[in-house]
Parts: structure tokens; C-alpha cells; sequence
């Protein structure tokens, strides 16, 4: 008539699918397939929530499933950020700091993401200025080395092409004015 008899008689007899149920997870975690082991260990701890196996080892699981997410996303953002995908690799930074908030890889690949987004940019818009230069297209590389600036405007190699292109379409306007 006991409660606490009849508690322990249950688990008692609960025991033996539990355990067959924790070494399927455990198979499944050999395999790498975490999300089934999860799945499995949530069903074992949920048959019997006194067990401190099932609950220890649910919570093993998750955690290394969650490590195996982390590393996949930085992974990605990483080659994303190599191949120049500065919004892929933004998403996938950002995911990696949802599923570990307090890890500062993701906040310091985010940072590493915005400055190469901005080193690209500066870059192009150089590159801009310059096939500008060379086609002695004065205005086009002015409006490029500001954009440059507008940037970051400490980019000496900007401040010099804009103050050669400046000078260079004064000195084609005051041509153009003195053949007119």
C-alpha cells in the first residue's frame, strides 16, 4: 500500500525500455545524428524524470549539438567572408550568436565582416576613380574619391586623387575656356 513502493515498482519495470531506448541514443550519437539521440533521450527522460542518466545525458547531447551548430555556422560565415558574401556571412555570424549568446567569436566576426564590407567598398570605389583618372575623366574620378571619403575620409590615397583630379579638371576646364 505503499506510494513510494509502488513509485519505485514502476520504475523498476520502466527500467529496461529506458535503457534500451538510452543505448539507441547513444547509437544514434555515434552515428552524429544528435537531433535523433535528442529526440530519443527526451523520450527516456520523459518516461521516467527521476532517472539522472537520461536527463545528464539529454543535456550532453543538446550541448553538443548546439557546439556542432556553432562551429557550422562560423564555418560557413568564414568561407562566406573569404568568397566576399558579406550578407551571407553576416546571417551566418548572427546564427552562431543565436545559438551561443555568450561566445565572442560571432560578435568579433561580425566586426572582421563590417570591415571588410567597407574595405570592398572603399576599393571599388578606388578602382572607380582610378579607370577615371585613366580615361581622363576628371568629374567621374572626383565624384569616386569623395565617395571614398565619404567613407573613411583618413584614406590618403583618396585625398591625393581627389586634389590631382580637381586640379586636373581646372586645368581642362581653363583649356576648354581657352580654345572657346
Amino acid at each position: 500500500d505503499s506510494p513510494e513502493a509502488a513509485a519505485a515498482m514502476a520504475r523498476a519495470q520502466n527500467l529496461g525500455p529506458l535503457l534500451e531506448t538510452m543505448a539507441l541514443a547513444n547509437a544514434a550519437c555515434a552515428e552524429g545524428n544528435l537531433e535523433q539521440a535528442i529526440e530519443l533521450l527526451q523520450q527516456a527522460a520523459a518516461s521516467d524524470p527521476e532517472h539522472p542518466g537520461a536527463a545528464a545525458q539529454l543535456a550532453d547531447t543538446r550541448r553538443e549539438l548546439a557546439r556542432r551548430t556553432f562551429n557550422r555556422a562560423m564555418t560557413a560565415g568564414y568561407q562566406a567572408l573569404d568568397d566576399g558574401y558579406f550578407d551571407r556571412a553576416e546571417r551566418q555570424f548572427k546564427a552562431a550568436q543565436a545559438v551561443m549568446p555568450a561566445a565572442v567569436e560571432p560578435r568579433d566576426a561580425l566586426a572582421e565582416t563590417r570591415i571588410a564590407r567597407t574595405q570592398a567598398e572603399i576599393n571599388a570605389w578606388r578602382q572607380r576613380a582610378e579607370s577615371a583618372e585613366a580615361r581622363e575623366d576628371w568629374d567621374k574620378a572626383i565624384a569616386a574619391y569623395q565617395e571614398v571619403l565619404d567613407i573613411d575620409n583618413t584614406v590618403i590615397l583618396a585625398r591625393g586623387g581627389l586634389a590631382r583630379s580637381k586640379t586636373r579638371a581646372q586645368i581642362d576646364q581653363r583649356m576648354v575656356q581657352a580654345l572657346d
